[in-house]
């Protein structure tokens, strides 16, 4: 690939590290695993794609993932010409995502997401297809992990400290940077919870 990627994953769900490692080792990208302070020790991994970024505990008003990804962006300092992809601890990627992504130039980059077939007992989150789209690009039709950014985008802007933060990094973006639409490119949201997936 010309581009070098990084995946930023604030890490809680700790019975999805194995899966989600075995998605991403094929793909030649690192993965960051972002994780609360009080939670230190409780992944291992020698693997060399895999780095563990741990950081203070959010504040009690904090959506805890919003806050670890700012914390890693003001203190790891990301490479301003790799590219960063945020990603749930539940989600996945098409196994050609990468590619996809990689045909495209620009530093700000938006691809689709598929939230499954079926809305599991108890979780708010009914299924969904947010398409990569200009017409889209509103609160609650699009979301962070859609955003591909460089490291000098997230050395710029943050997200917002609610649950709907997210859209707060993504505006700021697209005030200032030109986005490139990549609407074949798929993230598929919550691909590790039980029950909401039936098929790819």
């Amino acid at each position: 690939m010309k581009h070098e990627y990084h995946v930023l994953t604030a890490f809680g769900r700790l019975r999805n590290f194995q899966p989600m490692f075995q998605m991403l080792a094929p793909l030649g990208v690192t993965w960051h695993l972002l994780v609360e302070k009080s939670a230190q020790g409780c992944l291992v991994s020698q693997q060399d794609l895999v780095r563990f970024e741990y950081f203070r505990n959010p504040p009690k008003d904090w959506s805890a993932c919003h806050h670890l990804v700012n914390c890693f962006l003001e203190q790891v300092k990301p490479d301003k010409m790799a590219r960063y992809v945020w990603l749930c601890d539940d989600d996945f990627l098409e196994p050609d995502f990468f590619n996809k992504l990689d045909a495209h130039d620009g530093e700000a980059l938006i691809c689709s997401a598929n939230r499954g077939q079926r809305q599991p007992k108890g979780s708010p989150h009914p299924p969904t297809v947010l398409l990569a789209s200009p017409k889209n690009m509103r609160r609650g039709e699009v979301a962070g992990e859609q955003l591909i950014f460089s490291g000098r985008i997230g050395r710029a802007y943050r997200f917002g400290h609610t649950y709907s933060g997210d859209f707060d990094f993504i505006a700021s973006v697209m005030a200032h940077e030109r986005l490139v639409y990549v609407p074949d490119a798929w993230i598929w949201y919550n691909y590790l919870e039980p029950g909401r997936w039936l098929e790819v």
